[in-house]
């Protein structure tokens, strides 16, 4: 991010509480156990405070995927593997857990499976995934298998890890509300932000985007962070 007037400061236990979203008709709650013993794979939790809680994660892509649903403006809510599909896939009946459940904003409940390019387009697999999208269709959901490239676009997954680092950065309330004031007639850039701080805030950009990482602000994570960077207030949950 650009230098600003001299700016040159800023930007330096685990609960697992269960969370289920809402599950239509015909989608169970599921029952499998995530997080393996297995040592050749890399397993681990994902604290989130969006949701209060810890997520399991079984690889790095989707450990990536979860600071993408963390940071997600359009995401509501989220969770691991809360849900069983009952399906039958060229006549064998297969029992699927997808990897996340989200919820957005706009109301739209869905299913996500996350896989390795390789694996999202394998033909063998694609029975399933048309079987799962069928019967999330037929319950008034979504399906979809979001691709390793998906997770990992840049600056998208750059600017959440960035958030990452900064989440728990600890915000004073004057400068919260500062922010928040800024911000109360509708959106306004990064440089806009800066200059409520005045010129001797070295730390500004930090407190802005800690705000940002506490789900307080948002800002367009698929653009480059920049000083036209355009950040809006978020509605309660």
């Amino acid at each position: 991010m650009p230098a600003k007037r001299g700016r040159t400061g800023g930007l330096r236990g685990r609960s697992l509480a269960s969370f289920s979203i809402g599950l239509p008709t015909g989608v169970t709650p599921a029952s499998r156990k995530v997080v393996t013993r297995r040592t050749k794979r890399v397993v681990g939790y994902f604290q989130s405070m969006k949701m209060q809680c810890a997520f399991p994660w079984e690889s790095q892509i989707e450990r990536d995927y979860l600071y993408c649903l963390e940071f997600d403006i359009d995401v509501l809510a989220f969770s691991a593997q809360s849900a069983s599909l009952n399906l039958l896939v060229e006549g064998i009946p297969r029992n699927h857990f997808p990897d996340f459940q989200v919820q957005f904003r706009s109301g739209e409940m869905a299913l996500h499976e996350v896989k390795t390019d390789r694996d999202a387009a394998a033909p063998e697999r694609q029975p399933l995934f048309e079987a799962a999208k069928a019967h999330c269709a037929g319950n008034g959901i979504s399906y979809r298998v979001v691709t390793e490239s998906e997770v990992r676009r840049q600056p998208r997954l750059q600017n959440c890890q960035l958030l990452m680092h900064l989440r728990r950065r600890p915000v004073a309330l004057d400068d919260a509300l500062l922010v928040a004031s800024a911000l109360t007639d509708g959106p306004a850039t990064l440089a806009d932000l800066l200059q409520r701080f005045g010129d001797d805030r070295a730390d500004a950009d930090a407190v802005i985007l800690t705000m940002a990482a506490r789900g307080k602000i948002g800002f367009p994570l698929d653009a480059p962070l920049t000083e036209t960077t355009r950040f809006q207030l978020l509605p309660s949950p």
